[in-house]
């Protein structure tokens, strides 16, 4: 088990040496940690601006300017010690919710509820390529549908993947296809019409030889 920080709650993820906590300090509410390892690629990375924390929070900037839900950061990153060695850290707002990968998976048995979200997540897709984003690590893990008020909203919990793009259509299938790899990689099902509905919303509006282009592309992309 990774090192635990001050006030963990419980280790959330843990992928090497990376890890993402859920902590709460005395008065005051649930937080994400995330901690990285500092090592000297990442020390080259935070000279060049390109370390995981940096791109943290200029994904969390680009889709907040588009109107995105994405977890604020709170303050900046810095160096904690810990244990054995430094820690590169960086604490986000924390959204409590089920996955998008839950929420789809269990879509067949609530139908109405899971294909309201399947387009709302096609329209977050579409909205980051008019906005001249990709999002490189777009999978349904990394979306949290959250109960606020009458409805429930979709959030992008890690936006370190969010990059310029220009290509819309390019963007569009890129992402598309990204969300498509997690189940097959997992073995846990998405209903069909799910996956529809969030390509129809994906290209609604779009010109028909787009619409078109788009579906031919995503055709002829290798699948595992």
């Amino acid at each position: 088990m990774p090192v635990a920080p001050e006030h963990a709650v419980r280790c959330l993820k843990e992928a090497g040496a990376r890890s993402v906590w859920l902590i709460r300090r005395p008065g005051e509410g649930l937080r994400t940690l995330k901690m990285w390892p500092l090592t000297p690629a990442i020390v080259f990375k935070l000279i060049l601006g390109l370390a995981q924390p940096q791109r943290q929070v200029r994904g969390a900037r680009r889709l907040t300017a588009l109107g995105l839900n994405t977890p604020s950061p709170v303050g900046r990153w810095r160096l904690t010690r810990l244990p054995g060695r430094l820690r590169l850290t960086l604490e986000m707002e924390f959204i409590p919710g089920p996955l998008a990968l839950e929420v789809l998976a269990d879509a067949g048995k609530h139908l109405t509820a899971g294909l309201g979200i399947a387009a709302r997540i096609g329209r977050m897709t579409r909205t980051m390529a008019d906005g001249g984003l990709l999002h490189r690590d777009l999978k349904l893990s990394n979306i949290v549908i959250a109960e606020e008020g009458d409805q429930p909203t979709v959030w992008l919990i890690d936006p370190v993947g969010v990059r310029p793009m220009s290509d819309r259509l390019e963007a569009l299938v890129r992402m598309f296809d990204r969300l498509m790899v997690e189940p097959l990689e997992t073995g846990i099902p998405i209903p069909r019409r799910a996956w529809w509905e969030v390509l129809r919303a994906a290209v609604r509006g779009l010109p028909k030889a787009d619409r078109r282009e788009v579906i031919r592309r995503l055709r002829s992309r290798p699948r595992s």
